[in-house]
Formats: C-alpha cells, structure tokens, sequence
C-alpha cells in the first residue's frame, strides 16, 4: 500500500484494488453488527489514485460503484450469532 494522501485517505493505484478492500470492509462491518452501504471510488485530484467512499459523486462528479450492498436482510443474516 502506498503512503497515505493529503487528505488522510489510503490510495489506491486500480479499481480492482478498492473491489477486494471493500468487500473485506463489507465483511468486517456485517461482523462487528453493523450494515453495509453500496461503495464507490474516485480519483483524488491531489495524489491522483482512487479513493473509496460512500458518496455517488465527488465534487460535481458521478463516482464509480464499487461494490453494491446487500440486501439489508441477507445483512442482517450475516450478522447473526453463530448457534
């Protein structure tokens, strides 16, 4: 991973990249109970590498999707306690 950009966010040099990290996020967030919303990436006008986000667009411009969250209920399964 490189250095972090100006704006404290970790950049990213692919889309493919921000694909696995936000279904690793997706995962992460189901197990610590909470839910997932869809995710996006953008080009960082200052380190020039993308960027994820929650936000469908980013200073006037339309973001790429990402990753699109799942159904609230297959979430909500996901978070359940193991039996």
């Amino acid at each position: 991973m490189m250095k972090k950009c100006p704006s404290g966010k970790s950049p990213y040099r692919n889309p493919r990249d921000l694909r696995i990290t936000a279904r690793n996020l997706a995962r992460a967030l189901n197990r610590s109970h909470e839910y997932v919303r869809d995710m996006y990436a953008y080009r960082c006008p200052d380190c020039h590498q993308f960027h994820l986000t929650s936000w469908n667009t980013y200073e006037g411009q339309e973001n790429a999707l990402i990753f699109t969250a799942p159904p609230r209920s297959l979430q909500e399964w996901a978070m359940r306690e193991p039996e």
